[in-house]
């Protein structure tokens, strides 16, 4: 499993509406289809579940972490490179398997790698892999912690003995720790649901890390598909400057049967009038690293973009005139619109990798000239983005339009003060 090494996170509205916009191109959405021309047994197979199950106490590396798991132990938590794994009987056949990381992972691509090996260990056991389709696919967070679930239905063996299964995975980040849960058999669905988010949401362990003083998490839509999550942060220090970091996972549907994934991480530092120190941003798609670079000011308003963009070295130097802002300038300047009637328009210079890399772009914040509840426009080029925020400047809901395809982002956690 494909995980980037980083430090740093920071991104933006921008950035990651953008992000996710730009791979959308021919996605589906995915549904399900219980009882459509399946035999009988099918149908109960898939209904069955098993919700009053006891949670039981986990403590692993004496104390490092400390949650609670459905089901009886199959056996002793087993150390990992980076954290644990475990089983678990919950009266099936195949156990639950979970998994607890003292590191961040990629939560798509990870979630699409469980689900791979799932589906080829069953058939390494019960002969070749068949047709397999997307039978589910979420994003969401509980509270603070983003997550991504993925199901695939599958078939395995050759007639008469042909099988079919069902490979659910689901892949969280909570602070700077990870965990996943995997379960291949039919139904057992929301079993699996509830069991995973209280692994999730009862953890107990020490971060280390200074509390941000505001916190949101962001969810985005194309039609009734959600396909992805994002999570920002933001982290005050000594000198008064502020640590941005924001995570966003991807899992896009393009058919029936085929899945993208994306992971990006985005970090860097902001004065406190918002203007940008320096930035980082490291990308995977579909297990591949395509994006890790850095942006560091250099002398006389330029700036230094290098790293990797596509397997290519780029060591490119950017005329910075317009002196670019971070995500905290970008809600400053919405929160000084909002607060001056006078004022409707502003102008705005960011760095958006996903975008061109090489160049700041222009963006424009408009806000209603009726003031109609923190409603606006955010415009880039040919992106625009039609918005709602609130006071503080932060976004709480938006759509973004490319073509036929429209991503909605809705703003669904948030704690602390922003700026």
């Amino acid at each position: 499993m494909n995980t980037l090494n980083r430090r740093c996170r920071n991104g933006s509205i921008l950035a990651a509406g953008l992000a996710v916009l730009l791979s959308i191109a021919g996605t589906e959405a995915v549904g399900q289809e219980t009882g459509n021309g399946w035999p009988d047994w099918l149908v109960e197979a898939m209904g069955q579940e098993s919700l009053m199950m006891r949670a039981r106490k986990v403590d692993l590396g004496d104390g490092v972490i400390n949650t609670r798991l459905a089901g009886k132990p199959a056996a002793d938590p087993q150390p990992t490179p980076d954290g644990w794994y475990l089983t678990r009987d919950i009266g099936t056949a195949s156990p639950l398997e979970c998994w607890a990381f003292t590191t961040t992972v990629d939560p798509a691509t990870m979630a699409s790698n469980i689900a791979e090996q799932s589906m080829l260990a069953s058939e390494q056991v019960n002969g070749p892999l068949g047709d397999r389709n997307l039978y589910f696919v979420d994003a969401g967070a509980y509270g603070g912690a983003p997550y991504v679930a993925l199901e695939w239905f599958y078939s395995v063996g050759e007639p008469p003995n042909k099988l079919v299964g069902l490979a659910k995975v689901r892949v969280a980040v909570r602070d700077d720790y990870s965990f996943a849960c995997a379960h291949n058999f039919l139904g057992y669905r929301q079993t699996f649901a509830l069991a995973f988010e209280q692994f999730v949401r009862e953890a107990k362990f020490d971060s280390g890390a200074t509390s941000p003083y505001y916190e949101e998490v962001v969810v985005q839509r194309i039609g009734e598909q959600i396909i992805g999550v994002s999570r920002s942060s933001f982290t005050l220090d000594s000198e008064g400057d502020t640590q941005i970091e924001l995570m966003e996972t991807s899992l896009m549907p393009v058919d029936g049967s085929t899945l993208s994934t994306s992971d990006t991480w985005y970090s860097g530092w902001s004065r406190p009038d918002g203007t940008l120190i320096n930035q980082r941003v490291a990308k995977s798609e579909n297990g591949e690293v395509t994006m890790n670079l850095a942006l560091d000011p250099l002398e006389d308003g330029v700036w230094l973009v290098s790293g990797t963009l596509q397997g290519k070295e780029i060591d490119q130097e950017i005329n910075g005139t317009a002196e670019p802002v971070s995500e905290l300038g970008q809600m400053l300047t919405v929160q000084a619109l909002m607060a001056d009637p006078s004022r409707k328009l502003a102008n705005l210079s960011v760095w958006v990798p996903a975008a061109d890399p090489t160049q700041f772009l222009q963006a424009e914040v408009a806000l209603d000239p009726k003031g109609r509840d923190g409603r606006g426009r955010l415009t880039m080029g040919p992106l625009s983005i039609a918005a709602q925020f609130d006071p503080s400047g932060s976004l709480v809901t938006g759509a973004l339009q490319a073509g036929a395809a429209e991503m909605v982002l809705d703003r669904i956690w948030i704690r602390g003060t922003p700026p």
